[in-house]
């Protein structure tokens, strides 16, 4: 028999249907996809309205299936969990296993049937999502159980997510900012990782070197940005607003293991990367830019002079594709070479 506690605790229906995982992540991936979109329309100056629009709602109906296929999968421990009991819609009774594995197949269908009308590479960037996800939740690979299988399939999860606005618009890999969209991606990563594991100091001590080596290649990744991309007044911003924002976390003690916690973070860091760039549409900003750049333009050569060659040969070889079409070509001529290969 239900006390009246247990009464008071039960989340109501509308309670459930506007707060859950679907819902409470649609505004983060709004956020995240329209990166993309934002850089592409300072680099290009222009952009096609409904070609948005479809593919943001594709975009959102095909990823919002996978939260609830992780729900399904962690079922049986979210009922431990008495926040989560509190507003997922599996474990609060509201939608049964079967109801949340019919909803996960329709939005699935019905975000990956509208992309083919973008283009096949945003198609195949939706799919190679989804299928990431599905790595990361299920029951048979559960990458989500360690640290750094989950730094690396999350990675390159928001890499993808972050860089979706940008090729649904163009396939251009000559000015796509790669180093930038990786720099997004581990930083959130890293984030996430913090908040699903719990921060503490044992956590950074038995995993030492996926920390360090995802520090480092943040750091190099920012500082390439920062060189080779015209987005230098966004990004000094940003390096500045992180290192306050770490040290305002940190004196006030912000940072907990509660999604109402996470979400301060998310829609507060987010949105203010957008505003960041799309800022420089305005001729004043942009000219400012433009300056900033000029001025960081004059130390680029010694820091590329600074840094190991083989490296930038590396870095290099990836402006011989311009277009996906290009890269596309490489594999298909690397898999002919490899088919003749004696076995």
């Amino acid at each position: 028999m239900n006390t009246e506690s247990d009464m008071e605790s039960k989340p109501s229906r509308w309670k459930c249907l506007a707060y859950n995982s679907v819902t409470v992540n649609l505004p983060k991936n709004v956020i995240q996809f329209s990166l993309g979109f934002v850089l592409y329309w300072v680099t290009f100056g222009v952009f096609n309205p409904l070609i948005f629009i479809i593919s943001i709602s594709s975009f959102l109906l095909a990823y919002s299936s996978v939260y609830l296929f992780n729900d399904i999968m962690d079922f049986e421990d979210d009922k431990e969990d008495l926040e989560k009991s509190k507003w997922k819609l599996l474990v609060s009774g509201r939608l049964s296993i079967r109801g949340a594995m019919s909803l996960y197949i329709l939005l699935l269908l019905l975000g990956t049937g509208i992309s083919v009308f973008v283009s096949k590479w945003f198609t195949l960037i939706l799919l190679g999502m989804v299928f990431l996800n599905f790595l990361h939740s299920s029951n048979v690979t559960r990458l989500k159980k360690s640290i750094p299988k989950t730094s690396v399939n999350m990675t390159l999860i928001e890499f993808l997510k972050y860089s979706a606005g940008w090729f649904a618009f163009t396939s251009d890999l000559s000015k796509f900012p790669f180093w930038l969209m990786l720099c997004f991606s581990i930083a959130y990563t890293v984030v996430y990782i913090f908040y699903k594991f719990k921060f503490t100091r044992e956590l950074l001590t038995s995993n030492k070197i996926v920390f360090v080596t995802t520090t480092l290649l943040f750091l190099f990744s920012y500082g390439i940005s920062f060189f080779i991309y015209s987005f230098s007044l966004p990004l000094l911003f940003l390096g500045l607003f992180v290192a306050v924002t770490v040290v305002f976390l940190k004196y006030f003690k912000i940072v907990g293991y509660k999604m109402k916690k996470l979400f301060v973070i998310e829609y507060i860091v987010l949105p203010i990367i957008i505003i960041s760039f799309l800022l420089l549409i305005h001729p004043s900003v942009a000219e400012l830019n433009q300056n900033m750049t000029k001025s960081v333009g004059q130390y680029k050569d010694a820091a590329v002079d600074a840094m190991p060659s083989g490296l930038m040969t590396e870095i290099g070889k990836m402006d011989k594709y311009k277009q996906l079409e290009d890269l596309e070509a490489g594999i298909r001529n690397m898999s002919k070479n490899l088919s003749f290969l004696p076995s």
